[in-house]
């Protein structure tokens, strides 16, 4: 099926900025764009320890605890009694803080299953985080600090400064953003299989469309399994896979060489001694499933200790798309990862980037990028439409 990603792009961009509230999308397809409150059950305030002290623009303010705990849920949903019944709950990935670039994946696996799509934030990204955070003329004189502060740091920007320092001063907040995360997802699965979303019909059966950091929250909910929940869901993952210690996150886009270099020694190198502390961090890694079913995504090490019992068991439920140019998901390492189970690896014939797979081009590209954008999501619909 055909996808006509670079007209529908501003299309469905201009209706995301339009606001809140019930949207028709005037096209043949009957598509809406709805908006639903979610409020999460668990909270993270980390700046307790003075030698980890932020600046305050980047702490754990009570405005912005609060916005991180309550927020919108965009839902994407098709008409008919099929996106009552059906959700598939899309995963983005890190220091994200726009869902423009998801609206035309969420309406396409909206028109090609028929189910709702919802778009799901992890915690302090999109509009759970202050707005602060992606604007310019804010953030860039705290990256001038920073780069004047760290000598031969690399891809600083005002894009990533927010999470760029947070992750730096505090990396155990990776795993906790995760972990609220992933708490919310499972209260809202029971939302809907037990008939309390608004939206949504008892019994609702939940999927996932993963993409990049968003891909190892899933792996991360599969392989812990919590009460059973996600044993008959389809995970469908793009340009993500790989354990920690095969990621190389330092981008402009995401956090900056500083940022990823503190990320990957503390969970490579210092994550044994750190769960052998007390405090939240280390009670949560060490004594919940989550926790040890992160512990075992970090490295292909830990992985290997599970890898052939959990890929046989998950093998039917996944399918992943991989890039061959991906610098942030190296293709060979998310094979590696996700050994056993069916892995496609594509090459699109234009300049693209892990960050951006479908850049909005002059007008000789579009035909090239909306036969890429085909290529994925046409696979990504027939996976998730059973």
């Amino acid at each position: 099926m055909h996808v006509d990603y670079t007209t529908h792009y501003s299309e469905l961009r201009d209706l995301l900025r339009a606001g809140s509230g019930q949207l028709p999308l005037e096209n043949e397809d009957n598509i809406q764009l709805l908006n639903s409150n979610f409020k999460s059950e668990f909270s993270i305030q980390l700046n307790s320890d003075p030698s980890h002290s932020l600046d305050a623009i980047f702490a754990d303010s009570q405005k912005t605890v609060s916005r991180n705990a309550e927020f919108n849920l965009p839902i994407v949903r098709p008409a008919g009694d099929k996106a009552l019944k059906n959700a598939i709950i899309l995963l983005h990935g890190l220091n994200e803080r726009s869902w423009e670039k998801y609206m035309p994946w969420a309406y396409s696996l909206a028109q090609q299953t028929g189910k709702s799509v919802i778009l799901f934030p992890i915690a302090y990204h999109m509009d759970r985080s202050p707005e602060s955070w992606n604007n310019p003329r804010e953030m860039s004189p705290y990256v001038s600090r920073r780069t004047h502060r760290i000598p031969g740091l690399h891809d600083s920007s005002y894009v990533n400064i927010a999470l760029s320092e947070r992750i730096d001063k505090q990396p155990q907040r990776f795993f906790l953003s995760g972990y609220q995360a992933a708490q919310d997802i499972m209260n809202l699965m029971d939302e809907l299989k037990e008939g309390r979303h608004p939206l949504f019909e008892e019994g609702t059966h939940v999927d996932f469309f993963a993409y990049s950091i968003g891909v190892l929250l899933s792996e991360v909910l599969l392989m812990a399994n919590p009460g059973g929940r996600f044993g008959n869901s389809r995970f469908f993952f793009f340009c993500g896979g790989s354990v920690l210690e095969g990621m190389r996150g330092g981008s402009r886009f995401i956090i900056d060489t500083e940022a990823f270099s503190r990320l990957a020694s503390f969970y490579n190198k210092e994550l044994e001694d750190e769960s052998r502390k007390s405090g939240l961090f280390s009670d949560l890694l060490s004594n919940t499933r989550l926790g040890q079913s992160f512990i075992h995504l970090t490295s292909f090490s830990k992985l290997n200790r599970v890898s052939k019992k959990f890929m046989h068991t998950i093998q039917g439920q996944i399918q992943t798309i991989c890039l061959k140019s991906d610098k942030v998901m190296p293709a060979e390492n998310v094979r590696k990862s996700l050994s056993g189970t069916q892995v496609i690896e594509l090459d699109f014939p234009y300049q693209h980037t892990h960050e951006v797979p479908f850049p909005l081009r002059p007008t000789k590209f579009d035909q090239l990028i909306d036969k890429a954008f085909t290529q994925v999501f046409s696979r990504a619909g027939l996976f998730l439409a059973t």
